[in-house]
């Protein structure tokens, strides 16, 4: 049996089908989420009119319109290059995003064959990729999760393919960094754990040159955003001035209020986990000590609202999908206050703290089943939810083995794939503090695919040795 799945796994036959069904749910996604905006979409949608109309923005109407204290520009800037081309611009960019999901996974692929995974190892990868709806439902919808996607897909075949780039690659490679970052601020630290890797596997053949060109460049694309930051609110930032602190404080009540529909600082439902951290008795009483906190939180700043935030305030009520942009000092006081009180919180939780964020950590990459949602789904609705649950725990358990197997057994292919398993490592972490949010893993899911997939492939091909023949494949 094992000997008739490798064969149908190292079929060129099985290669195109393969091909064509992932290309048949690049449709299907296309049929089901054409013309959605996305979580997130309005928001992005609402900067691009403010960089076009020449301010970083999302509330024009006002004189003068007020600066954005929440997104990095790079997706929005995106998004304007589109609506500066056509006012059809949405199915531009979802046809554009379409070939980089294309562009990506073929890089992945020629990266499957360049590692000796073969024919198994792509078609593996594929088969992967099959069940993986959350990733191509980004390609018609307005979110940066297919453009990072590309970005990391496009810098790790640099990285496989030139290990020593020259100057012009080492640019594009900083550049391409950071456009990551600036649609996803969590890749900050990135280059700098990629430079770090590459000199504890290179040693004395690492490219000094290349790398420092690459973290410059990166550098300097930081520049821009953080003077702008400088001019408009008085803080000399790469960053947004707003929300870390209240994905932080999230990160640590969603744990202890499942279910609950309030969330203060973003508005949105957190889940109803099957896994419980609190006893059911005493959620009513932790929703009660949430709402206690935001309102000292708030209390201690609110003086420093002003008319034009209360203005703000009445007008969102018509645009719910955007974001408040509060006045500059009211959101870096308040930001303190959050991060003040959370960690007053995990002080006085470390158990607790420690024990969902180990949850979280797993959770990041499973997709999980709400309580509220399961009792009211259909048995097909309640069927998917197990399968994508069941599905997404596997893989990620494969990973962890086969990355540990690579690391220890096949130690030739654990010094060429590192690169990838640094993208899913790094991204696991950076999000573990924070809030639960799976979609925010889909841009780097392919890499673990492709760690899986050639780890296996590498497996087999070690079975076929005989025991005085121990070469690696």
């Amino acid at each position: 049996m094992s000997e008739r799945l490798r064969h149908l796994l190292g079929s060129r036959a099985l290669w195109f089908v393969l091909v064509a069904l992932n290309l048949l749910l690049v449709a299907i996604a296309g049929y089901k989420t054409y013309g959605m905006n996305g979580v997130d979409g309005l928001s992005y949608a609402a900067l691009a009119d403010g960089i076009l109309a020449g301010h970083y923005s999302q509330w024009l109407e006002f004189c003068p319109p007020i600066p954005d204290t929440f997104r990095t520009p790079g997706y929005p800037l995106y998004i304007a290059g589109f609506k500066w081309l056509t006012p059809a611009w949405k199915p531009l960019m979802a046809g554009t995003q379409v070939l980089m999901y294309i562009a990506g996974v073929t890089l992945l692929l020629r990266i499957s064959d360049r590692w000796g995974g073969g024919r198994e190892a792509q078609n593996i990868l594929l088969l992967l990729l099959l069940p993986s709806y959350n990733i191509v439902q980004g390609l018609f919808v307005t979110t940066p999760e297919i453009p990072v996607l590309f970005c990391m897909a496009v810098v790790l075949h640099t990285d496989v393919f030139h290990p020593r780039p020259n100057i012009w690659r080492s640019i594009g490679i900083g550049l391409l960094l950071g456009f990551v970052f600036q649609c996803r601020p969590v890749y900050m630290l990135y280059p700098f754990a990629r430079a770090a890797m590459g000199w504890l596997a290179a040693k004395r053949n690492f490219p000094w040159l290349a790398q420092g060109i690459t973290l410059v460049t990166f550098l300097i694309t930081l520049v821009p955003f953080a003077i702008w930051n400088k001019e408009h609110h008085g803080v000399l930032s790469p960053t947004p001035i707003e929300g870390g602190s209240a994905v932080f404080n999230l990160g640590y009540w969603c744990g202890r209020i499942p279910g609950y529909p309030k969330e203060r600082a973003f508005e949105n439902f957190i889940a109803d986990e099957l896994i419980r951290f609190v006893p059911d008795e005493k959620l009513a009483e932790e929703r009660k000590a949430y709402e206690a906190e935001w309102d000292r939180i708030e209390g201690t700043v609110a003086h420093l609202l002003t008319e034009r935030d209360s203005a703000m305030i009445e007008r969102i009520a018509g645009r719910p999908s955007i974001c408040y942009s509060y006045n500059s000092a009211y959101v870096i006081a308040r930001e303190r206050a959050i991060r003040s009180a959370t960690f007053e919180d995990i002080g006085e939780h470390p158990g607790y703290y420690a024990c969902f964020k180990a949850y979280t950590a797993v959770r990041l990459w499973v997709v999980g089943i709400d309580r509220g949602k399961w009792a009211t789904s259909s048995p097909a609705g309640r069927l998917g939810g197990v399968a994508a649950l069941l599905f997404t725990l596997t893989v990620f358990l494969m990973f962890i083995v086969g990355l540990l197997r690579m690391r220890w057994k096949q130690h030739a292919l654990f010094t060429q794939a590192w690169p990838a398993a640094l993208w899913v490592i790094y991204t696991g972490l950076i999000h573990v503090p924070f809030v639960i949010q799976t979609r925010y893993t889909s841009s780097v899911r392919p890499m673990l695919f492709l760690i899986i997939a050639v780890g296996i492939a590498w497996h087999w091909r070690q079975q076929r040795y005989t025991p005085t023949d121990r070469r690696e494949p």
